[in-house]
């Protein structure tokens, strides 16, 4: 019996291995696998604008035109400025931002299961052998994609498409290799404990956002009805909910401006904060309906610090389960802090940025403003938490 095993250990050795291949091969595989991820993402833009417009268009646009904007309204979601009309347009919805990432990582897991990539190393080079040719695409687009009003930035489309397209084919990568769990271990006790604890204070503050972007919504229905009901035929009406559901996302980011104090602008001159609101006319897009018209009543003030003092607290839970002192808990408090604010600021940099002319060249949240403002009311609550808790014991 165990000559039997041997010879089979032996011949399991030689019988080659058909996902292995070279770097050739790699790259191959990782240029199909981001060629199918802008196929699905961007041809499904293409299919609904040429819908739209064989529906409803009027005699001045083309097929091609409507074609080439659903190629636009791709790169749009990867954070390419647009320049229309002489106007630049850089808000990205981001409800197509996740799901042009989510493409991209599904496209390198599935490609890190059928290939050998045992560590980190091969993961970074499984995600570097999609993003490249993902970003390179994604540049010829912009280069090509051009109507005589829309003219996407070339260099927007290579850095959007890297930041997204590398992000995006890593965290596939080590998802598909199942090497999250290493990766985790390999991290020292002190930043997995910070970055838990991170994690907890953000479920918290984007759920509270969450709440506040929903309930604004539902309680301005009726403005809502009002302006779908003002786009001609059904397909405009359809066409400006599919965008405002695609803006959701960059509305929960607002939330998370107005939750923290920080507030957020839709225009130049304009604040929206639970403590005042500064707003002039806004464009009839239905999910702009929810701007609060004025301060925050006082039970959505009271909200507000309740979620805040919620988020620095489970922080500091989290971290005052470790049974430290109140001084060696501090550094995990600080980093856990900035680990949140960086992420904050990240994310309000990604979903803010001009959305047309005039005063619209401003819109969404200042990330630096979000990011320390986060990172400073996460770690007062937490503190608090902790010299609560340790006063208790005390007693």
């Amino acid at each position: 019996m165990t000559q039997v095993l041997d010879r089979q250990r032996v011949a399991s050795r030689q019988r080659p291995d058909r996902s292995a291949g070279g770097a050739d091969a790699l790259w191959l595989h990782g240029a199909l696998a981001a060629a199918w991820a802008i196929a699905v993402g961007a041809a499904s833009l293409v299919a609904i604008s040429l819908i739209i417009w064989g529906l409803g268009s009027g005699p001045s646009a083309t097929a091609g035109d409507a074609a080439w904007f659903g190629v636009q309204l791709w790169l749009l979601g990867h954070h390419v400025p647009l320049t229309i009309d002489g106007a630049s347009v850089a808000l990205p919805p981001v409800g197509l931002t996740i799901a042009a990432g989510s493409l991209l990582a599904r496209a390198a897991r599935l490609l890190a299961r059928d290939r050998p990539c045992g560590d980190l190393a091969q993961a970074g080079a499984l995600a570097a052998a999609v993003a490249v040719p993902y970003t390179l695409i994604a540049t010829v687009l912009a280069a090509i994609a051009r109507t005589g009003s829309i003219h996407p930035s070339v260099a927007g489309a290579f850095l959007g498409a890297l930041l997204l397209g590398g992000t995006a084919a890593f965290v596939g990568a080590v998802r598909g290799a199942g090497l999250g769990s290493a990766l985790w271990r390999r991290l020292p006790l002190e930043a997995r404990l910070a970055l838990d604890a991170a994690g907890v204070a953000g479920a918290i503050l984007v759920g509270g956002a969450t709440l506040l972007a929903i309930g604004s919504l539902l309680g301005h229905t009726g403005r809502i009805g009002a302006l779908i009901g003002g786009y001609p035929g059904g397909v405009g009406k359809v066409a400006i909910v599919v965008l405002s559901l695609l803006l959701l996302p960059n509305a929960v980011v607002g939330g998370l401006g107005y939750l923290t104090g920080v507030g957020f602008a839709v225009g130049s001159g304009t604040s929206v904060a639970f403590s005042s609101t500064h707003v002039g006319a806004l464009p009839d897009v239905p999910v702009l309906a929810a701007v609060p018209a004025h301060g925050a009543p006082a039970i959505v003030t009271v909200l507000c610090i309740g979620l805040l003092g919620a988020a620095g607290g489970g922080a500091g839970w989290r971290i005052m389960r470790t049974g430290n002192s109140l001084v060696d808990a501090l550094r995990p408090v600080g980093l856990a802090a900035g680990a949140a604010g960086l992420g904050a600021a990240i994310v309000a940099g990604w979903a803010g940025g001009p959305a047309g002319p005039g005063r619209l060249t401003a819109v969404g949240v200042s990330p630096w403003q979000l990011g320390l403002a986060v990172a400073g009311e996460l770690a007062i609550g937490a503190v608090a938490v902790l010299a609560g808790a340790r006063l208790a014991r005390r007693g």
